[in-house]
C-alpha cells in the first residue's frame, strides 16, 4: 500500500514538475510566442495522456490552461482573456487529454482484447 501511493506521488511530482518547467522555461529564458508555448503544452498534454492516462492528462490540461492564461495571454498576469479569439486554447487543451489516452493498454482492457484477438 505504501510503495502505491509512493507510486503515485512520484507520478505527481514529475507530471506538474515537467509542467512547470515547461513554462518556467518559456517564461523565463526562451521569449518566445503564444503559439509556440501552446503547442508545447499539447505535446505534453498528449505525452502524459498516452503514458499516464486519461486522470492526469485532464488535470494536466486544466493546469496547462490556467498557465498559459496567466503567464502567456494579453492582459499578462491576470487570468482574463482581452481578445476572445484567443479563447480557443480552452477547448484545444482538453482534447488532447481525451484522444491521447490508449484503452487498450489499461489492465481492465486487455482480457477483453485478447478474447477478440482469439475470435479473429
Amino acid at each position: 500500500m505504501i510503495a502505491r501511493r509512493a507510486v503515485k506521488l512520484v507520478k505527481d511530482l514529475t507530471a506538474f514538475g515537467a509542467l512547470a518547467v515547461i513554462v518556467l522555461a518559456y517564461r523565463a529564458w526562451v521569449h518566445v510566442n503564444t503559439t509556440t508555448v501552446a503547442l508545447t503544452l499539447l505535446l505534453y498534454i498528449l505525452l502524459v495522456a498516452a503514458r499516464l492516462g486519461l486522470w492526469y492528462a485532464v488535470v494536466i490540461s486544466l493546469t496547462a490552461t490556467g498557465y498559459h492564461n496567466f503567464f502567456f495571454l494579453p492582459p499578462i498576469g491576470t487570468l482574463t482573456i482581452s481578445d476572445p479569439q484567443i479563447g480557443s486554447p480552452y477547448s484545444s487543451f482538453s482534447q488532447p487529454a481525451f484522444s491521447g489516452v490508449d484503452s487498450r493498454n489499461r489492465p481492465a482492457t486487455r482480457p477483453r482484447m485478447q478474447t477478440l484477438a482469439r475470435l479473429r
